[in-house]
């Protein structure tokens, strides 16, 4: 079975180090700095929150399910239905009446 985590941490100088590791390898990396005034980082974190439990859930349906290169990712990350749970998620939390 394959081991995928998806990260979104504020780093030592106050930045967010979004990370895929899959088998303990980095897959992507990036260092993000997020206007927090405008909710960014709480976008990012939702949207990492989503795309690990899409991971999960896809690893229990098939548990040899991996990315086999950064663009295979690139474009998992990239879904047009990750993002529209992940945006209607960020949605219900901001606007909650």
């Amino acid at each position: 079975m394959n081991k995928i985590e998806l990260t979104y941490k504020r780093n030592s100088a106050n930045k967010f180090d979004f990370k895929a590791i899959q088998n303990g390898n980095l897959i992507y990396g990036k260092t993000y700095s997020p206007k927090e005034d405008e909710n960014q980082v709480l976008m990012g974190e939702i949207l990492v929150q989503t795309a690990q439990e899409w991971a999960d859930k896809e690893i229990e349906r098939n548990p040899e399910f991996k990315w086999h290169s950064f663009e295979e990712f690139k474009e998992w990350i990239g879904n047009a239905q990750l993002r529209k749970e992940a945006s209607k998620r960020y949605d219900d939390l901001m606007f909650k009446e």
